[in-house]
């Protein structure tokens, strides 16, 4: 962790802090913060896109997407840690997709005599269809020739 900025901001502080896997935090304690006035802090998640250390605000992490206040210095450490971690083990979201893939895979990845099960399924339904389809023509024309014979 390296803290690219420390600085007094609008009555109090602002701490900047840059992890190797370009994301960071602004930690805030200062007049206009969330908890300011019980001596708790406020941490914004950041993204960092250079070396110069420019950044922005990012609200689409598996952190928050929103800033964070009233925050005790051990929920700000806490945080700090989990920002480190981003992109170093599957998120929540993403281990549910790789679950919900692998039951899908496993659905139609079936077993040799499972497809057979299931193609012999679709031929007697199919037969069974095409009985109907045959059935209801004959009772057609059956109708058809009995409205003739009562005309």
């Amino acid at each position: 962790m390296t803290v690219v900025i420390d600085r007094t901001l609008n009555g109090g502080t602002q701490v900047v802090h840059r992890f190797e896997n370009n994301f960071g935090a602004s930690v805030v304690r200062h007049n206009y913060s969330y908890g300011s006035e019980e001596g708790l802090f406020e941490l914004a998640v950041l993204q960092f896109f250079n070396d110069s250390n420019e950044y922005e605000l990012t609200y689409n992490t598996e952190i928050t997407d929103d800033v964070l206040g009233h925050l005790t210095q051990e929920d700000v450490e806490s945080l700090l840690d989990r920002i480190e971690k981003i992109g170093t083990k599957p998120s929540y979201a993403m281990t549910k997709l790789e679950e919900e893939l692998k039951i899908i895979y496993k659905r139609i990845s079936m077993s040799e005599e499972e497809k057979e099960s299931l193609e012999k399924r679709i031929e007697d339904e199919n037969s069974y269809l095409k009985e109907k389809y045959e059935n209801a023509k004959d009772l057609e024309q059956t109708i058809t020739q009995l409205k003739g014979e009562t005309k």
